[in-house]
């Protein structure tokens, strides 16, 4: 077990076939994609403050949604008010697709930078600050999105509380499709199920 990291475990991507490169790349507006279903399950370990199943569900969830998952994502906290809680992750993004793979394509989207600090998003605070540094070590890593910059500052002294800022590229939606709007009338729509399984270790 490695001290005050996070342990993600990805249960693979659907509609493999489709799938290029997990490095996030510059995308302009309106191009074809497809969503690809994740399923994670993140552990953290050895936290430096405690967080309530509400609190884990609010922030992972506002993070997901500012990166670009599909609106009818699911966060099951478990361990809650423990030091080391953990979190399962089910949630689509999008992902570009190119030439034969176009007919598949049932949304638009777009590259854009999404900054987050504490307020952005609403559920961020400055005690968040490891919390960010899991993020960024092991759920970021495993999925196509792209760090621009980040800082850090965990360890600032008790007089004042810890900052973070943290920029990342992600391809977001730009237009809605059929299922998005079936999700905003409140009607259920499941993501496609992984075919395979992979791990990553923070």
């Amino acid at each position: 077990m490695k001290s005050g990291y996070a342990n993600v475990v990805s249960l693979g991507l659907a509609l493999a076939t489709l799938s290029s490169t997990r490095a996030a790349t510059t995308q302009p507006p309106n191009t074809p994609a497809v969503w690809i279903a994740h399923n994670m399950i993140v552990d953290l370990h050895d936290m430096p403050k405690r967080y309530g199943c509400e609190d884990l569900r609010d922030k992972f969830r506002d993070i997901l949604l500012s990166i670009g998952a599909r609106e009818d994502l699911k966060v099951v906290p478990y361990r809650c008010y423990e030091w080391s809680p953990g979190v399962r992750l089910q949630f689509s993004l999008p992902q570009v697709v190119h030439d034969s793979q176009l007919r598949y394509a049932d949304l638009q989207a777009g590259s854009g930078t999404v900054r987050m600090e504490p307020g952005r998003p609403h559920s961020l605070d400055a005690a968040d600050c490891a919390l960010m540094r899991r993020v960024k070590d092991t759920l970021f890593a495993a999925l196509p999105v792209r760090l621009v910059s980040y800082r850090l500052t965990c360890l600032a002294p008790p007089s004042r509380p810890p900052a973070f800022r943290m920029s990342v590229q992600a391809l977001t939606a730009t237009s809605r499709s059929s299922e998005q709007v079936a999700i905003r009338a409140g009607r259920s729509t499941s993501p496609p199920e992984a075919p395979a399984a992979s791990q990553h270790h923070g």
